[in-house]
């Protein structure tokens, strides 16, 4: 009843559509944003960093569809949600279950890969 005489005097509100991010995104043109630790004075960590080594223990862990190494897969995933920043991983694990979270963890510590 009263949605009825709201609408007929005129007096709801009509919401206006949030465009979605990928159509922002893909209607206009957005520059790469620099690497991070080009923008930031921050020093990393004493860490090993990823060999194709690793990225074989973590196929054989995953399967070779669950880990991402292609450049054009990754990027996305180094790109900040804001595109503001970029990291420089070069590869993306995809587990399942708590189980390959684990032992990826366990490898990762075991080899200080961060």
């Amino acid at each position: 009843m009263l949605l009825r005489s709201l609408a007929s005097t005129g007096k709801l509100l009509r919401h206006k559509p949030i465009p979605s991010l990928a159509r922002q995104l893909s209607s206009t043109h957005r520059e790469i944003p620099a690497l991070t630790k080009e923008r930031y004075p921050v020093q990393r960590g004493q860490f090993a960093e990823v060999t194709d080594g690793d990225i074989a223990k973590f196929e054989s862990i995953l399967g070779g569809s669950r880990v991402l190494t292609q450049s054009e897969d990754i990027q996305g995933f180094n790109i900040d949600y804001l595109g503001s920043v970029r990291g420089y991983s070069r590869v993306v694990l995809k587990p399942k279950s708590t189980g390959e979270v684990a032992e990826i963890m366990k490898f990762c510590n075991e080899r200080r890969l961060a």
